[in-house]
């Protein structure tokens, strides 16, 4: 899947953009022009809401896995261990999910985001 890489990253980020979006002070740590940075703050705020919702459209099995290996940066052997799976299971349900959410990525894109 080619936009795999693009969406892992936004997964691995999503906890420090929630964390950026409700800081009074974000604007400061660019020093980017007010117009500029609200632009940036909406952009950033939708691509967290369509996390949000594809996180959602997952079953609850999917969600912790990629809650705990992207979302908390929990190690793969850690999430196995914690959930009870075999590697491989493991790998099928990360995979599926990550399936379906970029599937919800694709048409929220085509929505407009």
């Amino acid at each position: 899947m080619a936009g795999d890489a693009k969406l892992v990253k936004y997964l691995y980020y999503y906890k420090p953009l929630k964390a950026f979006l409700s800081s009074e002070k974000a604007g400061d740590v660019f020093g980017i022009g007010k117009e500029k940075f609200k632009r940036q703050i909406e952009i950033t705020g939708q691509i967290v809401r369509q996390i949000d919702r594809a996180l959602k459209s997952l079953d609850v099995t999917q969600r912790q896995i990629i809650k705990e290996t992207y979302i908390n940066d929990q190690d793969p052997a850690g999430v196995v261990e914690k959930l009870g799976y075999s590697s491989r299971h493991y790998r099928r349900l990360k995979a599926q999910a990550l399936k379906k959410i970029e599937k919800e990525f694709t048409n929220a894109v085509k929505r407009g985001l």
